[in-house]
């Protein structure tokens, strides 16, 4: 593929752009192994914080008493039109029982009980209910029922 003297053409550019180099080689290398070079530290997982050392990238679930406490509600309360859990729009003559979170957003009850079992956080605004830990430290005052709020009162 000697061009001296003569125009390059496009097949000829485009096969000199796809030849491997080493530093492409070790440069495509380097991008797929990063992601996975944290694990390989000694003891990664014992300096992880609580939520990634469980496997589940930074979720901590809600306090049980927490999700139990959250208030029963109705599609037609409810400011949304649909769960942001499945997407399913919320119908007023449905079976499917229906709660809200402290900050007011509301969810179909399988749906944010499933999801507080693995994040504490409102999946619409992030608003947090209590950790286990926490509510059994008393740094943070558990809902009663039916009160639909966080201040235990």
């Amino acid at each position: 593929m000697a061009t001296t003297g003569r125009l390059l053409l496009p097949h000829d550019m485009y096969r000199r752009l796809q030849a491997p180099t080493a530093a492409a080689a070790a440069a495509a290398a380097l991008f797929i192994l990063a992601p996975h070079l944290h694990f390989q530290r000694p003891n990664a997982a014992a300096a992880a914080p609580e939520g990634y050392s469980n496997g589940r990238f930074g979720s901590v679930p809600a306090c049980s008493e927490a999700i139990a406490a959250l208030e029963e509600t109705t599609a037609g309360e409810a400011k949304e039109k649909d769960c942001s859990v499945c997407l399913e729009a919320f119908e007023e003559e449905s079976d499917k029982p229906m709660r809200k979170m402290p900050c007011c957003h509301a969810f179909h009850e399988s749906c944010i009980f499933g999801w507080l079992q693995v994040s504490r956080l409102c999946p619409l605004c992030r608003s947090a209910l209590p950790t286990q830990a926490q509510a059994e430290a008393g740094l943070w005052p558990l809902p009663t029922p039916g009160s639909g709020s966080g201040s235990g009162t």
